[in-house]
């Protein structure tokens, strides 16, 4: 059996980084974690309890992934948690960039995850982080820029001041949730993914391209026009 955790369930809870690449070995900190990383832990927890708690002869396998933030190219026409930050991105929901940054992964490669942890013998009771390099939003936005500027959209790439995401928050759950990660970088390491099971990803540039084209050919991204009329007002919409 094959379980999807999250990354939220390694290293939610820390007021400061303890570690200078997160790896399987650690867990979050339930009793300091906002309730989604909180519900991420717990139910993996609850996971390999059930698994240890079978008698010997009739335990199964057990073998979790835990993605980092996933993105890449949408099956419907629906925006995601994760794919949200690139909308907003292309859109200019966000007029400015937090100073936020993310271990990227492209939903192709977590697919091709779950197929080899499912076939290899060797993930039988292991965790695995998967994981690609950690990219600060406004690089996420230079990458997007470059290559949706010339076809008219206005990605942002200065950066957003933290008194101003403060105030936002406190309209904006999902900017409420990143306040605690502001100018903190949470790097993992998908070492063991790698070495075991032969896992690979896809670079930064091609997931950001890959989920910026995806969520234009969905309709899911704004146009210029109505994007700088919302947080401007009418005059402003040129």
């Amino acid at each position: 059996m094959v379980l999807t955790s999250s990354s939220l369930a390694v290293n939610a809870g820390r007021p400061v980084p303890t570690a200078d690449r997160y790896t399987e070995d650690d867990w979050s900190l339930i009793e300091n974690c906002d309730p989604y990383a909180k519900s991420k832990t717990l139910a993996e927890r609850a996971a390999w309890k059930f698994i240890h708690d079978q008698p010997e002869g009739r335990r199964l396998d057990l073998a979790v992934v835990i993605p980092t933030l996933v993105l890449g190219p949408l099956q419907r026409s629906e925006v995601t948690t994760s794919n949200e930050v690139v909308r907003r991105l292309l859109d200019r929901s966000m007029p400015a960039v937090p100073n936020l940054g993310f271990s990227l992964v492209d939903v192709r490669d977590i697919a091709v995850a779950h197929r080899l942890t499912m076939e290899s013998p060797k993930a039988s009771g292991n965790r695995y982080v998967f994981g690609g390099p950690y990219a600060w939003m406004r690089d996420m936005a230079r990458v997007l820029a470059t290559e949706f500027g010339p076809k008219g959209l206005r990605v942002p790439t200065r950066r957003l001041p933290y008194w101003a995401m403060w105030l936002a928050a406190r309209f904006d759950p999902a900017l409420r949730l990143a306040l605690g990660y502001v100018g903190r970088p949470e790097h993992f390491s998908s070492r063991k993914a790698i070495d075991e099971l032969g896992w690979s990803t896809r670079s930064t540039e091609e997931i950001l391209r890959d989920t910026g084209q995806s969520l234009i050919d969905h309709g899911l991204v704004q146009a210029r026009r109505r994007a700088v009329q919302r947080w401007y007002g009418p005059a402003a919409a040129v």
